[in-house]
Formats: structure tokens, sequence, C-alpha cells
């Protein structure tokens, strides 16, 4: 199976009794879910077809899943799968056994998505917000008892984030700025306290974090970044906030600011 950037996992808690079609809707709904949170310029431009492609971006556009009216199911979950490089499905039921309407939910999938699913039981999941592996692990529900998880390699922008995509083909562009960074690191202060960064450049100790209104508006977020600050700065880490909006309205100023701040570790490297 060829590498990508993507692990789907769905973890499935249907009725045992249920019918397939209920299961078959579920599961194209997580998957429409997922891709919904990957940025429109990672999808794969030829591979889905056009029209289906480019009604289902403008509903992304508008904060809805990618899901346009006038295709069949069948047509949907095709047209989801080829947009994106999505290595696999895990499925669960948290009730055990697959059900016969589940499996047969499960078939049809594979026939219309040419994606690999791996049956799971309860016991065996570990899907939820965090760090598995070196994968960072974004979990949603999509649908009534059903939710989802998107998992992405570290070292890569979140597909959640426009502002570190932006970043990332911005740095990815430039010869002097290229492999420089790697995204979502974790980084380990001398206090033994853990933290994921949003950018890391590992030679000159430096972090980037990318600061969105919505997540960081209340005190108790306000406080957490300052001890956090706190905690990387006795470290010997040095970190550069950067707000959100700024990547989108000015993202020249940010490669800017990040570029003095290296000029200056170096600086500060060779004197001291």
């Amino acid at each position: 199976m060829p590498e990508s950037d993507q692990v789907f996992f769905v973890e499935v808690d249907l009725d045992p009794n249920g019918l397939s079609c209920d299961a078959t809707d579920a599961l194209v709904r997580c998957l429409a879910a997922a891709v919904e949170r990957i940025p429109t310029p990672q999808w794969k431009q030829l591979d889905a077809h056009r029209t289906w492609q480019r009604r289902a971006a403008e509903l992304v556009d508008k904060g809805m899943p990618p899901l346009p009216p006038g295709f069949s199911i069948a047509q949907q979950a095709t047209n989801l799968a080829a947009t994106v490089s999505i290595e696999g499905v895990d499925v669960s039921c948290a009730r055990g056994e697959t059900p016969d309407h589940v499996e047969r939910a499960i078939e049809w999938f594979e026939r219309h998505t040419g994606l690999s699913v791996g049956r799971l039981a309860a016991r065996e999941t570990t899907s939820g917000p965090g760090v598995t592996g070196r994968f960072l692990v974004h979990t949603e529900t999509a649908v009534e008892g059903c939710r989802y998880s998107l998992s992405i390699p570290e070292g890569r922008p979140h597909p959640k984030s426009k502002g570190e995509q932006r970043l990332y083909e911005r740095i990815q562009s430039d010869p002097a700025l290229q492999g420089q960074f790697s995204f979502n690191e974790p980084v380990q202060t001398r206090n033994g306290r853990a933290y994921r960064v949003d950018l890391w450049h590992r030679d000159l100790r430096f972090a980037v974090e990318i600061d969105g209104y919505h997540y960081h508006r209340s005190r108790e977020a306000f406080f957490s970044d300052r001890h956090r600050d706190y905690e990387m700065m006795v470290s010997g880490f040095l970190t550069l906030r950067i707000d959100h909006e700024e990547i989108e309205r000015d993202l020249e100023s940010v490669i800017g600011k990040i570029r003095d701040v290296m000029e200056f570790r170096r600086a500060s490297s060779i004197k001291g």
C-alpha cells in the first residue's frame, strides 16, 4: 500500500439490528468530514470528477461537507476517495463483533472507494485527540454514533489549519527556508513538560506558534500560552507568536519576521 500523509480512522457505534444503508451513509459522511478538513489546494487535481470537485470545493469554502447534490452516494464515495491521498480506513464497532449490515456496508465502501478497510475490535481502538506514535490525531464526530480520526505524520502542517498550510507552502517554495522547519513537532522542556509546537527549527531551538483568536481568546488559553512561553524560555528555546490573520493578510511580513529571528539566533550563538 503506498505511503500517504493521512491515515483515516472511523469508529462506528450503530444499531446492531440496523440497516446497511444507514451504515453506508455514516461511512461516506465520515469520509466527507475528513476530506473537509484537508485544504482544497491539497486535493488531487485530476483524480476526481471535475464537476463534482468544483462543487465540493465551493461547499467546503462555505463551511459545509463536500457532498454536492445531484450525485449518488456511490459517486460521492468514489469522488471523495479520489480527491485526497488516504492510505486506508479502519472501522471499529464499539459493541464488539461487526454486525452483518455493517460488514455489507464496509464491502460496498471498499468496492466504490478502492480503499482497504481494516476491522478492529472495540478493545483495539486508540482514537482520540493527542499523539499516537508519530501521528498527531485529530478526532471529531461526523454524524451521531459515528466519529472519525484523521492522523497526520509529525513534521507536517495540520490539515485543519489554513495558516499552517499557507506557511508550509511558502517555506517550501523558498530555497533559503526549505527544509529548515518541521511542523507539529514535540518539544520537551527542562521541567519535563512536553509541548507540540506549530513550527520548529531544531538547530536554532526556535519555535513559531500560530495563534488563532478562536482558540486563544479565553482566560485559560491566555494563561496557558504565557506559562508555555516561560517553560520554553527557561529551557533555552525562543518562541515567535504569529497571529493567524497576519498570515492571511500579509504572509511576506510573517516570513520577514521568521528570517529576522533566525538571523538573531545565529548571531547569538556565534557571540556565545
